[in-house]
C-alpha cells in the first residue's frame, strides 16, 4: 500500500472514530502505526513520532467502557511498544520507558487473564528488548543486561523452553560480558 493510499485510509478511518470511538480506535490506531512507519521510511521522523503518538492515544479508546478484549489488548502493547521505540529514535529515553512501563502494566492485564499465559510470553520479551534499548540510550548497561536476560528468558519461555534451563546457561556469559564492556 503506498503512502498515499494509507494518508486516505486514516482520514476514512478518522472519520468513523470521531463517530465511534471505542469501536473503531484499534483500527485507526494499527492504520496509524503503518502510516508511522512509512513516513519514517521517509526520514519524515517528527511526522513519524507524532503519528505514532497519535496512535498510542487513540489506541487508548480500547480502555474505555466494557474491558479490552485479548486482542485490543494485545494491539495496545504492540502500539506501546512502536511508540516507545520511535521515541528511542528521537532521543527521548526517559519517555520511552514511561510507555513501556504503560505497556508493561497492559502485559499484566493480558497476562492474568489469559487462559494460557506462556502463551504471550514472548509479547513481554519486545517490551523488556524496549527497555534494554531505553537503558543503553541512557547509559545504564547494568539495568540494560537485566531487562536482556529477561527478555531472552520471556522469549525463551513463550516458545515452550524450560525458562530456568535457558536461565542458567545465559547469565554467566552475559555477566561475563557486561563485566568485560564495563
Amino acid at each position: 500500500m503506498s503512502i498515499e493510499s494509507t494518508r486516505k485510509d486514516v482520514t476514512r478511518l478518522r472519520a468513523d472514530f470521531d463517530r465511534q470511538p471505542r469501536e473503531s480506535a484499534i483500527h485507526l490506531a494499527q492504520r496509524l502505526s503503518w502510516y508511522s512507519m512509512q513516513l519514517a521510511q521517509q526520514n519524515r521522523v517528527a511526522e513519524s513520532e507524532a503519528t505514532w503518538l497519535e496512535a498510542l492515544e487513540v489506541a487508548e479508546y480500547v480502555l474505555t467502557g466494557p474491558g479490552p478484549s485479548q486482542f485490543e489488548r494485545t494491539e495496545l502493547i504492540r502500539i506501546n511498544v512502536g511508540t516507545a521505540s520511535c521515541m528511542l529514535e528521537t532521543g527521548r529515553a526517559e519517555q520511552a520507558l514511561d510507555v513501556l512501563a504503560k505497556a508493561e502494566a497492559q502485559y499484566q492485564q493480558l497476562a492474568d487473564a489469559a487462559t494460557d499465559p506462556t502463551s504471550v510470553l514472548a509479547l513481554r520479551g519486545a517490551i523488556l528488548t524496549g527497555v534494554a534499548n531505553a537503558h543503553r540510550a541512557l547509559g545504564n548497561h547494568e539495568a540494560e543486561l537485566d531487562a536482556l536476560c529477561e527478555a531472552a528468558l520471556e522469549l525463551v519461555a513463550g516458545s515452550q523452553t524450560n525458562p530456568l534451563i535457558v536461565r542458567s546457561m545465559l547469565q554467566p556469559p552475559l555477566s561475563d560480558l557486561h563485566r568485560l564492556l564495563s
